[in-house]
């Protein structure tokens, strides 16, 4: 059982162990609230940079302002931290694609060279993920919406973005699979993409789900993706 494992040796493992403790039984608004509250009570710990992250950032209920209002805590008291630089620079294009928003414009080219914008998801449903060939489970996800779109028929349209340095290994897995039937940008550049940066995708595998044009959806665990996928 993972959540009961203790891991022993600094300071640091400690206090993750007591905060996992803590939270073991709690329900999701307390653990919100511990969490808050272990930023406040340790802002220089390496630990409130993954749990800023984890539980007010790249969450399925994310809360920007809160943060916000963290990690500058959080930056006051280590100045020059570049990792806390860079969260808090990840925050700025996730204010404009929260959920309820519309997509903002974009333009690619996926990987056959075929121009890609916000137009190419006109469907009901639509969704928009990372991927890349090293991560287990983000390929299995792209063979399951390979028959998610087959069976919509029409009403969903994806594109994905495969996170790659090279477009030959991200093409090659495509072909193998057959799952080159909607588009898939690779621009080489990984997780310092242009596009990841400007639609707040920081995590492989990432996700962005739309109705009608707006966002309903971001970063679900596949699971909950799965499932929102059939409901609509």
């Amino acid at each position: 059982h993972l959540k009961e494992l203790e891991i022993t040796g600094t300071d640091e493992n400690e206090l993750m162990n007591d905060f996992r403790k803590q939270i073991a039984n709690a329900s999701p608004p307390e653990i919100l609230k511990y969490a808050e509250q272990f930023i406040k009570d340790h802002p220089t710990s390496l630990i409130s940079n993954y749990l800023v992250r984890k539980y007010f950032i790249v969450s399925a209920k994310p809360d920007y302002k809160k943060a916000g209002i963290l990690l500058e805590l959080m930056r006051k008291e280590n100045p020059g931290n570049r990792d806390i630089t860079r969260l808090s620079a990840q925050l700025k294009p996730l204010a404009k694609v929260t959920i309820g928003s519309q997509l903002p414009d974009f333009t690619a080219y996926d990987i056959n060279g075929r121009l890609v914008s916000k137009s190419s998801l006109s469907a009901p449903v639509a969704l928009i993920n990372t991927w890349a060939t090293w991560n287990y489970e983000s390929q299995s996800f792209q063979r399951q919406l390979k028959d998610y779109v087959k069976r919509s028929k029409g009403r969903l349209k994806a594109i994905s973005i495969c996170v790659d340095p090279y477009k030959k290994t991200c093409r090659n897995f495509l072909k193998s699979d057959s799952l080159d039937t909607w588009p898939t940008i690779c621009d080489e550049q990984m997780l310092e993409s242009p596009l990841l940066k400007k639609l707040g995708l920081y995590t492989i595998p990432g996700n962005i789900l739309l109705k009608n044009g707006k966002i309903i959806a971001r970063d679900l665990k596949l699971a909950d993706l799965q499932k929102r996928l059939e409901d609509l």
